[in-house]
């Protein structure tokens, strides 16, 4: 499997951290259930977006299914804000991030797609590669 452009890989990027932000949020009682929404609509976003990324042969349309996701989560965060879920302030920064997100995935839609050059390694192993563990 090829590994993502940069571009691809930032924007998975900031969707699993929008949904890692979803999962430190403590939720009241009463929003619990919705609390649990967001975050499973965050992780479907991000996971639409793992799979856009390694879609063969690549085309802009495999953007959409992510772009209408990130839509999605944005209207839940605004009903999540006026139901009183979130704070003026919490809403305000979960927005912003997920306004960033639809920019980048609108970038990655519109980016020519590339194909492998000859001599090219496609069997780099499966995207995301781990991190490395540090030793101590």
């Amino acid at each position: 499997m090829e590994k993502p452009p940069l571009q691809t890989f930032v924007t998975w990027q900031k969707a699993v951290r929008l949904a890692a932000h979803l999962y430190r949020l403590s939720w009241a009682e009463e929003h619990r259930p919705q609390g649990e929404d967001l975050r499973r609509e965050a992780m479907h976003l991000a996971c639409a977006i793992a799979v856009a990324q390694v879609a063969t042969p690549p085309d802009p349309s495999d953007w959409e299914m992510p772009l209408g996701g990130c839509a999605e989560l944005y209207t839940r965060l605004h009903v999540a804000e006026l139901s009183g879920a979130l704070t003026e302030r919490e809403a305000r920064g979960l927005l912003g991030q997920c306004e960033e997100l639809e920019r980048h995935l609108q970038g990655v839609r519109r980016t020519p797609t590339r194909t492998a050059g000859p001599g090219a390694d496609t069997t780099n192993g499966a995207w995301p590669a781990p991190r490395p563990r540090l030793r101590g």
